[in-house]
Formats: C-alpha cells, sequence, structure tokens
C-alpha cells in the first residue's frame, strides 16, 4: 500500500482536507521495532483526544462570548431605556423654581389659632422668642422646609415613581442597580436640600429678633392690656420683620435652594453619562 492510495482514501471516504491527516507511517515488521509503532500509535490517540478536547473549548468559549455580548446588549438597551427617561426628566425640571416667600406668615398666622395658648405666646415672648411650646425659629425653620417641598415635591415624586418603577421591571434587570443607587443618590440630595432650606430660614432671622431688646419690651407690654393678646402680639411679630428686610433674605434662601437643586439635576445628568460608560463595556 502506497501513501499516496491512503492520503486518496482520507479524501473521498472519509472528506478529510489535507491540512486535516493524520502522520502516516509505515511499519515493517522484518525491521522495526513493534514497541515503536506502539508508542507512535499510542501518540496518535492522544493527540487526536487533544484536538478533540481543544474543540470543544473552543466552542465553550464561543458560547460563553455569545453570552456575554448578550448580557452586554441587554444591559445596553436597558441603560438606554432608563436613561432616555431620567434625561428627559432633568430637562424638564431643570428651571424648576423655588418659591420660597414670607416664612413667616407661618409663625404670625400660627400665633392666632384656638390650638395655641395665650400663655405659650407668653412664655415665648418672655423668652425672646425661644420657648418649646411656641418656638419663633423653630416653625421660621419648618415653613422654610415646607416652602421647599411644595416647590420641589413634584419633581421629585415624579422621579421616584420612575425609578421605582423601572426597579420592578425584570426586564431592565440589568440597570437596576443602576437605578437603585440613583434613587438613593435623590433621596439624600433632597433631604440635604430641605434641611439647608430650614437651617437658613431660623438662622436668617433668629441672631438680629433675639437681641432686639425694644420689640421684646414692646411684646412684653401687651400682657394684661385685655382682650385680643395673641392678635397684638401677631401683629407686632409681623411689623417687626416688615422692617428687616425679609424679601432680601428670603431671596438668599432662595438662591440657596437653587444652586442645590441645580447640583442635584448636575449629579443626576453625571450619573447617567458615567452609566452609560460602564453599560457599554
Amino acid at each position: 500500500m502506497r501513501l499516496g492510495q491512503i492520503q486518496d482514501t482520507f479524501r473521498t471516504r472519509l472528506k478529510l482536507a489535507n491540512h486535516h491527516f493524520p502522520t502516516i507511517q509505515f511499519f515493517d515488521a522484518k525491521k522495526d521495532v513493534a514497541k515503536d509503532i506502539e508508542l507512535s500509535l499510542l501518540q496518535l490517540i492522544k493527540s487526536l483526544r487533544q484536538r478533540r478536547i481543544d474543540q470543544i473549548n473552543g466552542v465553550a468559549e464561543a458560547v460563553e462570548e455569545i453570552s456575554k455580548h448578550r448580557e452586554k446588549a441587554q444591559a445596553r438597551a436597558a441603560f438606554e431605556h432608563v436613561s432616555g427617561a431620567i434625561h428627559s426628566w432633568a430637562q424638564a425640571n431643570r428651571k424648576q423654581l423655588a418659591e420660597i416667600h414670607q416664612i413667616y406668615k407661618s409663625l404670625v398666622d400660627d400665633m392666632t389659632t384656638k390650638e395655641v395658648y395665650a400663655s405659650s405666646i407668653q412664655a415665648a415672648v418672655n423668652r425672646q422668642g425661644n420657648w418649646g411650646n411656641f418656638d419663633f425659629y423653630y416653625k421660621l425653620a419648618v415653613a422654610a422646609r415646607k416652602k421647599s417641598v411644595t416647590s420641589f415635591g413634584e419633581a421629585v415624586d415624579e422621579i421616584r415613581l420612575v425609578l421605582t418603577n423601572f426597579e420592578r421591571q425584570p426586564e431592565l434587570k440589568a440597570a437596576h442597580p443602576f437605578i437603585r443607587e440613583l434613587l438613593h443618590a435623590v433621596n439624600e440630595r433632597m433631604e440635604r436640600l430641605y434641611e439647608t432650606a430650614a437651617s437658613m430660614g431660623r438662622n436668617a432671622y433668629e441672631v438680629s429678633m433675639k437681641s432686639d431688646q425694644p420689640f421684646w419690651a414692646n411684646q412684653k407690654s401687651e400682657w394684661g392690656q385685655g382682650p385680643g393678646y395673641k392678635n397684638r402680639i401677631a401683629l407686632g411679630t409681623e411689623d417687626w420683620f416688615h422692617h428687616h428686610s425679609p424679601t432680601h433674605t428670603e431671596a438668599h434662601i432662595q438662591q440657596r435652594v437653587m444652586q442645590d437643586w441645580n447640583d442635584l439635576i448636575t449629579q443626576v445628568e453625571s450619573r447617567l453619562t458615567k452609566g452609560a460608560g460602564e453599560s457599554a463595556t
């Protein structure tokens, strides 16, 4: 049997290409040692086995690579869906205005309600406005916070609702960590904004009002002057604010709150940019 005949058999019967031919060796029983051919056969079997293993590993790697590409594509699609909605929200609410005006009105109005006793007002007046049951400055802080919540509450509720809804959708699972991170950032930033408004609402007037001795002397003199004590204290307090530039002071609070809001929008958009890069890798 000749080498060419064997190769023709590989081509016609086994349909093998030339580069797939196994090593062909001839054994001469008179001259060759049988042990050598056994070793050659074992080596050939090992080689064929390793080739098969390599083929299986190659298929497995190809399947894994396809799976990775699919996961990346799913993650990218999920992020793009989430990103589009959040970007639209950011654009629509970037110029949201803070309406922080006349925060003292809440303090003045509370003085005349039936729930507040005249004795509580008197106790507060005797302590320059700082009394546990009726704290002038705490009420200013609460009023400033409420004004901020009213200004931004609708926009914040909208983005919270959108993010919460996205987090419940299984098809967006790849983007869920990003959604949770963004929701946490929004909540944290807004709480900081509201606390800043409250702190500034209190600090804007506390020092100057507490130290205004003529004002407190006039307020103290109203006790014992007959019916309408709470109304007289309310009118005197409102008059004090009219003479201490509430518009200028509140404009300063409003400016700071607006700055914090714009920082929130910028942070949201920055996280979108970061998320886009991570979803593409």
